[in-house]
């Protein structure tokens, strides 16, 4: 506070003090003259009683906690019993309730590592005539779903698959990863920092095979494979190639046949799904998915879909859209009208908590019972020892 005015509120207190006592006088019978007299006799020297206001004033801020600081030590050592039951009481309820919310925090608070996370929806199939549920989709019925008029701005398929990586020159290795369709990484946000992204052309089907040959005449040889488009993860790429980025362009084998590795993802990627679809959530690469959408069996069913919904689409639309695909591929296959398949969209963050939210809520609310418990019986402590001291 500025000096003239730290002054200026100083007069007015004495004032008010002088003209309280000089009132209290009169009352008492004595004339104005000798209450203001008397008031200032009470009262004291007024420059004196301002100079002792202006001490406290110019008294540091640290001097002041020194001294909290110095009496509650003191207090603390005389009952160091007493100190440290409450210590260690308070300490248990916050120590039990911090960890437990760190757990809630990064489990049900904490946003998903996707940009506009909570436009993204996983889309289930349930036959529910089988009463099986979290069906998979087949590529027909994806290709169809994803191509209609819905409230999804985008929708793409993921499938994990584990086999054999061979680097030329080099012994081959164990990997896991996924297949997903080239538009996944656009979809939830995620950029390659070494190499290209996937691309349409990436996901091309293969040379139809041969027809059967006449009578007598040899077979012609199947055309070769397209090789794979593959992205590796960061871990992988760093674990296998100490992140060099002249690994990008090289060719690889796979267990599905030749490969490239066309780029490399930064750190952090995870693919999030619930544990019942067996999905690999740190994959070592990621591999373009080459499907033949014509030719392929609508009941080969491996496909896991994840959906954004357009900007501005409920929740709502997206699951009358749903079910309005899901009646359609009834309508086409006897066998999904006998299982009487239908399609479920769930919120992506909400479906992977379900399992886990009502055992992390219970938890919560038993360490917040704890808590307060704990206050309760520092409560108790403290009363104990005031009553103690009223002597």
């Amino acid at each position: 506070m500025p000096r003239d005015d730290r002054d200026e509120r100083l007069d007015e207190e004495v004032r008010f003090h002088l003209e309280m006592k000089t009132e209290r006088n009169i009352r008492l019978g004595m004339t104005p003259e000798e209450a203001r007299r008397r008031a200032q006799l009470e009262f004291g020297a007024r420059e004196q009683w301002k100079e002792e206001a202006r001490d406290v004033f110019r008294r540091p801020l640290w001097e002041d906690l020194r001294k909290d600081f110095g009496h509650a030590f003191r207090s603390l050592r005389r009952h160091l019993g007493f100190a440290l039951t409450v210590t260690l009481t308070l300490g248990l309820g916050i120590g039990a309730s911090t960890a437990i919310f760190s757990v809630v925090n990064a489990v049900l608070l904490r946003p998903l590592p996707y940009a506009d996370a909570d436009r993204l929806m996983l889309i289930w199939g349930d036959m529910r005539a089988r009463n099986v549920n979290d069906f998979p989709f087949a590529p027909a019925p994806y290709r169809d779903f994803k191509n209609a008029k819905t409230a999804f701005q985008d929708i793409a398929a993921v499938t994990p698959f584990a086999g054999a990586f061979t680097v030329p020159g080099e012994e081959p290795e164990q990997v896991v990863g996924l297949g997903v369709t080239p538009n996944l990484l656009p979809l939830i946000g995620v950029h390659v920092v070494a190499g290209r992204g996937f691309t349409a052309d990436d996901a091309a089907p293969g040379p139809p095979p041969p027809q059967p040959p006449a009578p007598g005449v040899a077979p012609a040889p199947p055309p070769p494979p397209l090789p794979a488009m593959i992205i590796l993860n960061y871990g992988y790429w760093q674990r296998r190639f100490g992140g060099d980025t002249a690994v990008i362009g090289k060719s690889v084998e796979t267990a599905g046949g030749p490969g490239i590795i066309v780029g490399a993802l930064g750190p952090g990627f995870e693919m999030l799904f619930p544990p019942n679809t067996n999905m690999v959530p740190h994959p070592d690469m990621l591999v373009a998915l080459r499907v033949d959408y014509e030719r392929a069996s609508r009941l080969n069913v491996f496909l896991r879909l994840i959906g954004r919904l357009k900007p501005g689409a409920t929740l709502a639309q997206a699951r009358f859209d749903a079910e309005r695909q899901a009646t359609a591929l009834r309508e086409q296959e006897t066998i999904f009208k006998a299982a009487d398949i239908h399609y479920r969209v769930e919120p992506m963050h909400d479906d992977l908590v379900q399992d886990v939210r009502p055992a992390i809520f219970a938890l919560m609310g038993a360490v917040t019972f704890v808590l307060l418990i704990a206050c309760a019986n520092v409560a108790n402590l403290l009363l104990v020892r005031t009553a103690a001291r009223l002597k």
